[in-house]
């Protein structure tokens, strides 16, 4: 089991700044994360983490507080989503049984990697079987991705310059792991024993 606070780095220093024109208060990491934090109400108005290659920026580019919303801002006047049809199980249906059976999981990531791994966020698609799910490995400093797809299917095409590529079979499912890092042999291991469905 991971320690819960294997993210934390030491900031250096906190400082004043103003950010949206409200006043925050502002820290820095030692890896270069940077944090703004709006005074008065507590909310994180900007962050930034990663290294030079690979930089992530969450920030507010508006900020408004105590303002009376009305009731017809919270009422959906949208399309809404139509009842699943037959025609979708037809489709699922008509597939070959690897893409059925691989519909059926759940993405798969790893619970081990080098130093820790952290958030996750998974994206697919239930009729061809395929997910990708993108990991926080520690501070952010490089970016992993596992695709995962029937080994039958259409091979996943990591872009150029993507990386560290590891690729492997198993349980009907070919695996593509792309990571800013590579990996020992004892390590990939360890990473491809951990695999569990989420």
């Amino acid at each position: 089991m991971l320690d819960d606070h294997w993210w934390e780095t030491t900031p250096s220093g906190i400082s004043a700044g103003t950010r949206l024109g409200r006043p925050t208060w502002e820290y820095e990491t030692e890896d270069g994360e940077l944090v703004a934090v709006d005074a008065a109400t507590g909310v994180r108005l900007f962050r930034r983490i990663g290294s030079p290659e690979f930089t992530h920026v969450v920030e507010f580019t508006e900020f408004t507080t105590d303002m009376d919303l009305g009731d017809e801002l919270f009422t959906w006047d949208g399309p809404e989503r139509p009842i699943p049809s037959t025609a979708r199980s037809r489709e699922l249906l008509e597939q070959p049984y690897s893409v059925r059976a691989a519909a059926a999981r759940q993405a798969r990531i790893p619970r081990y990697w080098p130093g820790g791994v952290g958030t996750r966020s998974s994206s697919g698609n239930w009729i061809t079987g395929a997910y990708q799910t993108s990991l926080m490995v520690p501070a952010g400093r490089y970016q992993v991705v596992v695709d995962q797809r029937p080994e039958d299917g259409a091979p996943f095409q990591p872009g150029e310059g993507s990386g560290h590529v590891y690729t492997w079979n198993a349980d009907g499912l070919r695996f593509t792991l792309v990571a800013g890092i590579p990996l020992s042999e004892d390590d990939l291991n360890r990473v491809q024993e951990s695999m569990v469905e989420i």
